[in-house]
């Protein structure tokens, strides 16, 4: 069993913010997936074959309370977890996929290795760019301007968890959908 992890925060005002880009990439991989959610484990979970899809509804900053109960439940194994996220450090759009590591700053993951108690989850992170004052802009909606980057990007995501979910490597995911810029430039 895999998990696939959607980071962002629940209620509408939080919607299309730029800190819920791990919902929205979550949500663009099942829209046509005709999965239907069911409140579990602190939020909402989609059941796929020998795969669960969550998106924690904590808010960011306790995002471990939900993941830990869904890997205790599912016994699943933290190499098989993956965590999907934004990344204030990254162009908007541009992705990057790691293995294991620290936090990075990013409260969501911060919660995640507290309570599994590990660094070695592997994580996609889409990047948002960085506002002047990074609190006030994370929690900004995404300009509509910015949107052709994000669509490039989840569809980029979306081609990564395929390959992951197909028995892949975090390191194949790593060569083949690893993006260090926004997308469409050049």
């Amino acid at each position: 069993m895999k998990l696939v992890v959607g980071l962002g925060n629940p209620t509408d005002k939080y919607a299309g913010t730029r800190h819920n880009i791990g919902f929205m990439a979550l949500d663009y991989y099942l829209k046509d997936k005709g999965l239907n959610p069911s409140e579990k484990f602190k939020g909402l979970i989609y059941k796929g074959p020998d795969v669960m899809y969550l998106k924690p509804q904590t808010f960011m900053n306790l995002s471990g309370e939900s993941v830990g109960e869904a890997m205790r439940y599912f016994s699943i194994d933290s190499k098989d977890v993956l965590v999907i996220y934004d990344d204030i450090d990254l162009p908007p759009g541009a992705c990057r996929i790691r293995e294991s590591g620290g936090t990075g700053g990013h409260n969501g993951m911060k919660s995640i290795i507290a309570v599994t108690q590990t660094e070695a989850i592997a994580r996609i992170r889409i990047g948002i760019g960085k506002g002047k004052n990074p609190k006030a802009y994370v929690l900004k909606a995404i300009p509509k301007k910015e949107r052709p980057l994000y669509d490039a990007a989840f569809e980029n995501v979306k081609h990564a968890l395929d390959a992951f979910l197909s028995g892949h490597s975090i390191e194949y995911l790593m060569n083949h959908f690893q993006m260090s810029d926004s997308p469409l430039l050049g």
